[in-house]
């Protein structure tokens, strides 16, 4: 129980920190959701369900693993998008 206390202390205190270090936080949220929703919800996923069926097959004309190929290539194409803008965010910001 101890312990739990003291993991909730540090991470209270680690929110506190960056809360403190970066005054505009909603735009490093952005950064990290951009990375994390494209790569977490789209790459994969895909990816996943490709070594899941590796044995089996992909299906006449191996339209599972197109579909799989192309949902990581829009996940992708997000992934950068949504991280290019994020940081020229940050940077209209800070006037980098």
């Amino acid at each position: 129980m101890k312990m739990m206390h003291g993991g909730m202390i540090l991470f209270l205190f680690y929110a506190v920190l960056l809360a403190w270090l970066i005054p505009n936080l909603g735009l490093f949220i952005t950064l990290v959701g951009a990375l994390c929703t494209s790569v977490l919800g789209l790459m994969l996923p895909p990816l996943f369900n490709i070594c899941v069926h590796w044995e089996k097959g992909y299906g006449t004309g191996y339209w599972k693993l197109w579909k799989d190929i192309t949902i990581i290539f829009i996940g992708m194409v997000g992934c950068v998008t949504g991280t290019y803008i994020s940081l020229i965010d940050i940077a209209k910001e800070y006037s980098i």
